[in-house]
């Protein structure tokens, strides 16, 4: 059915360039000042956080995540109706939560179609910003819509603004439902919906900062995995003694750190975290999502292509970044460096963005992430070769395909500097990773995450620790590539938040987060029995 000439059409944002941008902030998102608040808070919990508090806050975490999955399982089978009777302002939040990871999922599905990257292999590489970005937007489109929307006959809607419709009655029943509640428990009667919407607003933003904040308790414990880093210790180590020799070069031979971190899965969070706990690193964020998906499956199309695309250069941001950055992070060795605490290294990020000396536009546009972090959303083939001193990337389970692996890993690669270093850290979490056949020994498998066959939703490799192993071996060389494996004990209640976390974003990724809810109902205290593996790869560049 054609769409209702009257309501406007919402846009998703496509991609993250704008964020460079104060202007385009502007044009582009509802409300540019909740992406301050957004870093400013991410910042503030950092500040209150400890080393040890994953280990500490280990049963609050996973408590809070398995409470999280067996609301959405309950109240899956509920709907909002005209006659709700909410009992008090917990009962506003169930509903509001199961309704919010079900727009997550359309939203997902708008920027895949609008981007012009539907169809099966690309499922899942959606991005996580983008999808949080576009969330903010579209909560303030669903509360602008007319309330006339709400009673137009869904037979005249198309499928996209029957969706929009859907979720526009869902917050209508909720902003009634709490004029009434109001009423009934104070006695104070709104005097229009202005207040019961700001009260929405409220819970919203309290509901998804729960879901955004299993994020964050992910990365923290990820880290503290990580001898208390996102990057190898011993590479980072290198890249310390680098940064110190470049602070006494001149500029033309400045060799400053530079990190590529090849990500979809998480949110801006991971890069940020990375940034002001290792700050004299730049950090650039890229993505599959960015790459035409018809041309990364043919490598040596894409080979000739990339030789003939014009190359970014970073010289001249890098050299803004030195002046108005790095000159001021100072460390006296690398022992005074990794005896910093996160307290810490949030007033040195603060610090150095109140006393900028760069423009004031510059300022006002890096008040909403790290100054050292910037999102590139072009090609790899856009990169000049060896650039980054590391690419680490968690998450190529969900940007690999049997189509596109030996691009991508052939891109990585010469993206790398001579010496430079690639890491793999992958969780590979379900029932099938480990054959029943206890007497086979092989590498692990991944199609299945709690009940969820993941070869129906995208182009995955079935044997993807194997074949991953096999191509970065054939692309960096024999004797320069390093595997580790370990078993992830799930009667460790970290090791069980991962475990549950990475299980409850694939099922939003695919837009089955009810079936895995269901699947996943335990009483709070009793562990699954899946296996799960902890793998990683880390390979160096010795030729190009």
């Amino acid at each position: 059915m054609a769409q209702v000439d009257d309501f406007p059409e919402f846009s998703t944002i496509k991609d993250l360039r704008f964020l460079e941008s104060p202007g385009k902030m502007q044009e582009n998102l509802y409300s540019p000042s909740f992406q301050v608040f957004r870093f400013s808070n991410f910042l503030d919990i950092l500040n209150a956080q400890h080393n040890n508090d994953p280990i500490n806050f280990a049963n609050i975490r996973h408590n809070g995540i398995s409470k999280f999955i067996l609301r959405h399982s309950e109240y899956s089978n509920k709907s909002i109706d005209d006659d709700w009777k909410p009992h008090d302002m917990r009962d506003f939040e169930a509903p509001l939560a199961y309704s919010l990871i079900k727009m997550r999922s359309f939203l997902r599905i708008l920027i895949r179609s609008q981007s012009g990257k539907d169809g099966k292999g690309a499922e899942l590489f959606s991005c996580e910003e983008l999808v949080q970005l576009n969330f903010t937007n579209y909560l303030r489109f669903l509360l602008n819509l007319p309330q006339k929307f709400t009673s137009t006959p869904t037979n005249q809607l198309d499928e996209t603004s029957a969706m929009h419709q859907s979720f526009k009655i869902m917050f209508t029943r909720i902003i009634k439902a709490l004029l009434t509640f109001r009423k009934e428990e104070t006695g104070d009667v709104m005097s229009n919906t202005t207040t019961a919407t700001s009260l929405l607003l409220q819970l919203i933003t309290k509901v998804s900062y729960e879901f955004i904040l299993l994020e964050k308790y992910h990365i923290n414990i990820i880290t503290k995995l990580g001898n208390n880093s996102l990057l190898d210790s011993r590479v980072v180590e290198r890249l310390f003694r680098q940064y110190h020799k470049g602070l006494s070069q001149p500029p033309s031979r400045r060799n400053l750190p530079k990190v590529l971190v090849y990500n979809s899965y998480f949110s801006a969070q991971y890069s940020w975290y990375m940034c002001v706990t290792i700050p004299f690193l730049t950090v650039v964020e890229m993505a599959v999502f960015n790459e035409d998906q018809e041309l990364i499956s043919d490598p040596e199309r894409y080979r000739q292509q990339e030789k003939n695309t014009v190359k970014t250069s970073f010289e001249k941001s890098d050299a803004m970044l030195y002046a108005s950055y790095f000159k001021d992070i100072k460390f006296k060795n690398y022992q005074k460096f990794r005896s910093t605490s996160d307290e810490q290294f949030v007033s040195i990020q603060r610090a150095n963005h109140d006393n900028s000396s760069v423009s004031e536009s510059l300022i006002s546009s890096s008040q909403h992430k790290p100054k050292n972090f910037n999102f590139n959303c072009e090609s790899l083939a856009t990169i000049p070769n060896a650039t980054f001193d590391v690419v680490q990337s968690r998450d190529l389970l969900f940007q690999l395909t049997n189509s596109n692996y030996r691009t991508i890993i052939s891109e990585l690669h010469r993206v790398l500097k001579i010496g430079g270093t690639l890491e793999v850290p992958i969780i590979l979490s379900g029932t099938d990773t480990i054959s029943p056949d206890t007497t086979t020994v092989g590498f692990p498998k991944f199609t299945n995450a709690t009940g969820l066959n993941l070869s129906k939703y995208y182009d995955m490799i079935p044997d993807f620790a194997e074949v991953l192993l096999k191509i970065i071996l054939e692309v960096f060389g024999e004797g320069n590539v390093r595997m580790a494996t370990a078993l992830l004990n799930t009667t460790s209640e970290m090791s069980d938040f991962l475990v549950k976390d990475i299980g409850l974003h694939i099922a939003e990724m695919v837009g089955e987060t009810d079936k895995y809810c269901r699947a996943s109902q335990h009483p709070i205290g009793e562990r699954n029995k899946d296996v799960h593996f902890f793998f990683q790869i880390q390979a160096e560049k010795t030729f190009n």
